[in-house]
């Protein structure tokens, strides 16, 4: 019964500690190729609304998607 516990208890160390190792490709990308995605429909103004002369999206939802890009330097 002990050897079955403690072979239980080391699997499961075991895989807990493979979930700890780190991603050296994804750490040394630089900010330049990172790009926030987002999705919304622009059918609900004041929150989404398309402006057919400028052909560009805006509204609240826009400008808060906007604002937290630039605040992460995306």
């Amino acid at each position: 019964m002990k050897k079955m516990l403690f072979i239980l208890v080391s699997m499961l160390c075991l895989l807990l500690s493979a979930g700890c190792g780190s991603d050296k490709q994804a750490a040394q990308a630089p900010a330049a190729d990172k790009v926030l995605r987002v999705a919304t429909s622009p059918a609900s103004p004041p929150f989404e609304l398309y402006l057919k002369e400028q052909n560009k999206f805006t509204g609240f939802d826009i400008d808060l998607i906007n604002d937290v890009a630039k605040k992460n330097g995306l």
